[in-house]
């Protein structure tokens, strides 16, 4: 018992951090049918946005994450305002791609500056194991789970009280619908990308004291897009729960087989689900008048 338990902090830990990063995805899709396949590079630039603010600037960590959760958000107006812009009226897979590039760029963009180096960003929280009731703790571990179980909350929060939120839920139902009761799409749409890169920030900034931070990092990409997939892309529930149990899966997969399998275990668990159920666990099913 005591062993599942130890098991499944570590899932959550892992599966927080998927959560966020869904969680983004899964906000910017529903407002606008458009995979962000930037997303992973979001996530690389916000950890390097940390290395930055507390490593080389030597700004107090909590000030720092601050710092780099702004700097997200302004990069994340800044795609839809430039890159994507002249696409506006483009269809959706078109701009997929064009995330692609924008993804590519951003990469490339920080291997200039930093090169191939792995930086790690260091926290107050301590890496020491804990034992509680027979159970390892970290503070590190406990503040990964913590920030982001916070922020996915304050976002379903944020989604279902605010009149910002309410105007971003109308644009995923029908943006003529949104245009006609006066809500200015292109300024919501652009603030919808900022506060998905926000997110993919916060999941950076999640990382880099784990892993270290690294150009090739976006590839968190991939288990976060299996997360949306399980939990279903057109409901942000369904992608936040989706990362839960996609890093609880691979946590209790890498235990009981090995560490190279978890990957595995993923791409078969998305796929599962979308034989059985195409619309993820959380999602609902898409009904067409013939």
């Amino acid at each position: 018992m005591t062993e599942i338990l130890q098991l499944l902090i570590s899932g959550l830990i892992l599966g927080g951090i998927y959560s966020l990063i869904a969680l983004g995805m899964a906000m910017i899709y529903k407002a606008s049918d458009v995979v962000n396949f930037a997303q992973g590079e979001f996530v690389m630039v916000g950890a390097y946005f940390g290395i930055v603010f507390h490593m080389i600037l030597g700004i107090l960590f909590p000030l720092a994450f601050l710092l780099s959760l702004v700097a997200g958000f302004v990069l994340g107006m800044l795609i839809p305002r430039f890159p994507l812009r002249p696409l506006i009226q483009a269809s959706p897979f078109t701009i997929i791609v064009a995330t692609l590039g924008v993804g590519l760029i951003l990469k490339n963009g920080i291997r200039l500056i930093f090169e191939d180096n792995l930086y790690s960003l260091s926290t107050p929280f301590s890496k020491a194991p804990i034992d509680v009731a027979g159970i390892l703790m970290t503070q590190l571990g406990l503040f990964i789970v913590g920030v982001s179980i916070f922020f996915t909350v304050f976002t379903f929060v944020f989604f279902t009280y605010t009149k910002k939120g309410k105007a971003w839920r109308a644009l995923a139902q029908s943006h003529l619908g949104a245009l006609v009761v006066g809500i200015d799409i292109k300024k919501e749409l652009t603030l919808l990308w900022g506060a998905s890169a926000a997110l993919a920030t916060v999941g950076g900034l999640l990382i880099a004291p784990l892993y270290g931070a690294h150009p090739e990092m976006g590839f968190i990409i991939l288990p976060a897009f299996c997360a949306c997939i399980l939990g279903g892309f057109s409901s942000m529930v369904g992608a936040a729960a989706g990362g839960f149990i996609l890093g609880v899966t691979q946590t209790f997969a890498a235990a009981y087989t090995s560490a190279a399998a978890k990957d595995i275990f993923a791409f078969v668990l998305m796929i599962v689900v979308i034989l059985v159920r195409p619309q993820g666990l959380f999602g609902k099913p898409i009904t067409r008048r013939v």
